[in-house]
């Protein structure tokens, strides 16, 4: 999360990602799920529920979008499920080292906010938000 490094980590499926799998299984006809696990594994190794992918992958081009979008400060956006505090400030940092975000220093915000720091998106900024990829 602080490195903002995607990786692919190998691991069991959730519970409930199982189970719908298999529920698809004779749907529209005859047919059969196979699973290739045992059941004490599904019962003591997998998740009930998958992680959300927000929370799982780094921020940057979210991030992005949103300081394009024109929202501020997204620590304080009301997310369903929230991204880590340290993966959004990490991700912050990273974008003003590319020149994507500015940290704003107008008087009227640094006497709104002591400790954090309001970024703004810059030209470059909304130049990288128009494409559909990673800020990298």
């Amino acid at each position: 999360k602080v490195t903002g490094v995607s990786t692919f980590k190998i691991c069991w499926t959730s519970k409930a990602s199982a189970d719908q799998r298999a529920g698809r299984a004779g749907r529209t006809s005859a047919g059969h799920c196979y699973r290739l696990y045992s059941s004490a594994l599904y019962n003591d190794e997998f998740p009930k529920f998958s992680e959300p992918e927000i929370c799982r992958k780094p921020v940057e081009d979210l991030i992005l979008q949103m300081k394009d979008l024109g929202i501020d400060r997204i620590i304080n956006f009301p997310f369903p499920t929230p991204p880590d505090v340290t993966a959004v400030k990490s991700a912050e940092n990273l974008l003003i080292q590319l020149g994507a975000l500015e940290i704003d220093k107008s008087k009227e915000t640094r006497k709104n906010l002591k400790e954090e720091q309001i970024t703004r998106i810059t030209n470059l900024g909304k130049a990288m938000a128009s494409f559909p990829i990673n800020p990298r």
